[in-house]
Formats: C-alpha cells, sequence, structure tokens
C-alpha cells in the first residue's frame, strides 16, 4: 500500500473497527472509512465503482470472496484482488473471476 500512496494513488480502506482504523490512518496516512466491506452501501460509499483496483484483505476468506465478488460483479472493478489462506476459497475466488494473494496472517478473531 505504501507504493500506490508513494505514487500518488487514491487509497482508501474499509475496516470495521474504529480502533484499527484509527492505527491505519495514522500509521499508513491514508483515508480510511468505518464499515462492512460486505455491504454493497459501504462499498458504494468508499468509491467502488471508480475504482482501478480492488483488494480485499481482512482476517476471513469467505468475506474476502464477497467483497471480491461484489467489486469484481457488481460495480465492475477492473482488478480484483483477494487475500485467501484456504485453497478451496482461492479456487472459488479465482473462478469469480478475482485474482488470488495467499496470505499467511492468522484469521482474526470474530467481531
Amino acid at each position: 500500500m505504501a507504493t500506490y500512496t508513494r505514487d500518488q494513488h487514491d487509497v482508501l480502506v474499509v475496516e470495521q473497527s474504529r480502533a484499527r482504523a484509527h492505527a491505519v490512518e495514522e500509521e499508513l496516512g491514508v483515508k480510511v472509512l468505518v464499515g462492512d466491506a460486505d455491504e454493497p452501501a459501504v462499498l458504494l460509499e468508499a468509491g467502488v465503482d471508480r475504482a482501478d483496483v480492488f483488494l480485499a484483505s481482512t482476517g476471513h476468506d469467505e468475506d474476502n470472496l464477497v467483497a471480491s465478488l461484489l467489486a469484481k460483479n457488481e460495480f465492475k472493478v477492473r482488478k480484483v484482488i483477494a487475500a485467501v489462506r484456504n485453497r478451496a476459497t482461492a479456487g472459488c475466488t479465482t473462478a469469480a473471476g478475482a485474482s488470488t494473494w495467499p496470505s499467511t496472517r492468522p484469521r482474526s478473531s470474530p467481531s
């Protein structure tokens, strides 16, 4: 993400946790919208309909799959990438037209 911000791209992070949102904003210096990326209205508010690239990187493969499907199919984002930990989810994500990014980050605990 640092490369995108350094290269003058607009980056916006959608984060459910207010505390994490604040930390991301402070640490990376990017805009953060508090909300659930599985919700079409939140993605629309974030401007996904104008995005060139969408990256879903939550702590849950299933959430990444849903957010990726919305970005790719509902909002027609050209390049969609989803972080995945489970091979079965990776197959579904790829079949849906999104690229996958293997993640070794542990699953986040339920909110």
